[in-house]
């Protein structure tokens, strides 16, 4: 007898859950019509649609109506079984002497298993110990596959019931244009799964899941479902209860398939951490070996290069794909004084100091070799520190070190006297020292009232300098009056000058012979030159306000 492998064709178009995204047409089995049931042992048939065959290149068709969108593969003598909602209760078989009778299982609870999504599950014989019979599920993909393209497919595998052998082959194929063959002893070797269950995953128990990434050839619009290794090749763990059977064989029940573009691990654009412009501007590298990028600045070039902080985007397309990624660019401050607190430092000759860095930076580096926040030197001159900041951009500063000169020394000048009623003034003019007085004083200067020894010390951190003037007093109250002056603009004794030791407030009248008022001055500053006074002899009063004392006499007036 002939014996054929016939893949059916299932031809309905629906979408559920995620189907927007899964390439697999009714990936769940929630579309389908109901054959014929059976309630008890009563057998009836309904609107079941004979099968009907094809022939178109070489390839076989059988047409369900309308029910789902896959293809099955069915070694004589059984029927393709859809177990709806857990049970018997409805499914598609055909009479057609090709297929004889319907292949029906006992429906004991502990032997159906529930679809774990959607109405229904296919079952499938993965192995025979018999021959290489095998069962394949063919279905049609919702669009081509495209060339080079990474795509994630997942299908669920379950224990039909709890007697069957356990293996582990299984895996899917992808296909450009859809296969029959006629002999079911034949296993399907011409075709490689382009996913292979791993060995180490048994299929114990149910709700095993298969899955894993490939790469299509380009074209690819239907699958094949199945077990792709011999029988040789097959492991096997056989029940117990099976191992003198003669004839044994691995039904397992498929259900929730899912396959779409697979977000491609090798294609990850990367720009890097967040980072900080550090000079004038800063080149965003993103990886190589996409067709053509963009940036959300509208830029089309790979490089983008970018002078100020803000949020950069990149979206590179790898021919199956669009990936991003973004980063955070800040462009770093430089202040003054960034490392160094003084750009300044003063020391005494051959003076070892130490200069202690602004801390939070790395990688400091001194112009003289040293590393660290500290310099240790006695050597004056320029010292360069550059260091990395927490952003890794390049800091500099720069310290000048300057050693102390010696003090030139100073004077307060001779000993001196000084009018009872005055103040003398004592002066330092020196900058950028320390002043102590005798008395105490730390300012620049200091007035003597007081006779006695004056002494000043000037100081730096290196030297010291000072200096010691002896005051004493006078009788500053004599007067100096002339009787004669000779107011002719020579030059010479021109004006009526009183002269003292100090300036202090006179008040002065002039009488003529005859006692009449001819000058008169409160604060007379000694600059009288008797204009339009005719020559002669005239009368003086001047009170000295400070001393209080009055002075009265003769002045001759020449010319």
């Amino acid at each position: 007898m002939r014996n054929y492998l016939i893949f059916i064709l299932i031809i309905s178009l629906k979408f559920q859950g995620h189907a927007q995204e899964n390439l697999i047409i009714n990936p769940h089995l929630k579309d389908m019509n109901w054959c014929w049931f059976f309630k008890g042992l009563d057998f009836k048939l309904i609107d079941c649609e004979t099968p009907s065959y094809t022939k178109n290149e070489n390839k076989y068709f059988t047409n369900l109506g309308e029910f789902s969108n896959y293809s099955f593969s069915i070694p004589l003598p059984r029927s393709i079984n859809f177990f709806i909602n857990g049970s018997f209760d409805a499914y598609c078989f055909s009479s057609n002497p090709i297929f004889p009778n319907a292949f029906v299982h006992n429906s004991r609870a502990d032997r159906i298993l529930l679809p774990k999504d959607g109405n229904a599950s296919l079952t499938m014989n993965l192995y025979s110990n018999i021959d290489e019979g095998r069962d394949y599920i063919q279905g049609k993909l919702n669009s081509p596959l495209v060339s080079g393209c990474e795509y994630y497919f997942k299908v669920q595998v379950d224990k039909f019931y709890t007697s069957v052998p356990i293996i582990n082959s299984f895996g899917v194929a992808f296909i450009q244009d859809s296969v029959f063959y006629e002999n079911y002893n034949s296993l399907i070797s011409d075709i490689k799964p382009s996913i292979q269950n791993k060995n180490s995953n048994w299929f114990y128990k149910n709700h095993n899941f298969i899955e894993g990434n490939f790469i299509a050839k380009g074209g690819e619009k239907y699958f094949i479902l199945g077990n792709f290794k011999s029988n040789d090749s097959t492991e096997i763990l056989v029940d117990s209860m099976k191992v003198n059977q003669l004839h044994y064989t691995a039904i397992y029940s498929i259900t929730d398939l899912l396959l779409k573009r697979a977000s491609p691990n090798l294609k990850q654009i990367n720009l890097g951490a967040d980072t900080t412009i550090c000079a004038n501007e800063l080149s965003l590298i993103p990886t190589l070996g996409f067709k053509s990028y963009i940036w959300n600045t509208g830029d089309t070039n790979r490089i983008l290069k970018v002078n100020k902080s803000g949020t950069y985007i990149i979206n590179a397309n790898y021919g199956c794909g669009i990936v991003s990624d973004t980063i955070l660019v800040k462009k770093y401050n430089y202040r003054k004084n960034q490392l160094l607190t003084e750009e300044t430092l003063l020391k005494c000759p051959n003076e070892n100091i130490s200069v202690i860095a602004i801390s939070g930076y790395s990688n400091y580096l001194w112009s003289n070799g040293q590393t660290g926040n500290e310099l240790k030197t006695f050597v004056p001159g320029i010292h360069r520190l550059s260091a990395l900041s927490p952003e890794g951009c390049s800091v500099k500063d720069t310290l000048e070190i300057k050693n102390i000169k010696s003090m030139e020394p100073f004077n307060l000048g001779p000993d001196t006297l000084i009018c009872s009623l005055n103040e003398f003034e004592l002066r330092v003019d020196v900058k950028n020292e320390g002043i102590t007085w005798s008395n105490g004083s730390k300012e620049r200067s200091i007035d003597v009232k007081v006779p006695g020894i004056y002494s000043v010390k000037v100081s730096n951190k290196c030297y010291q300098v000072s200096d010691t003037i002896q005051v004493s007093l006078k009788d500053c109250s004599i007067l100096s009056i002339p009787n004669v002056f000779t107011p002719n603009n020579d030059g010479v004794n021109d004006l009526f000058r009183i002269i003292t030791d100090e300036v202090r407030q006179f008040k002065i009248k002039i009488h003529s012979r005859w006692g009449d008022v001819i000058f008169k001055e409160e604060h007379y500053k000694s600059d009288w030159n008797a204009e339009g006074v005719p020559d002669g002899l005239y009368f003086y009063e001047i009170e000295d306000v400070e001393y209080s004392k009055n002075y009265k006499g003769t002045v001759q007036i020449l010319r």
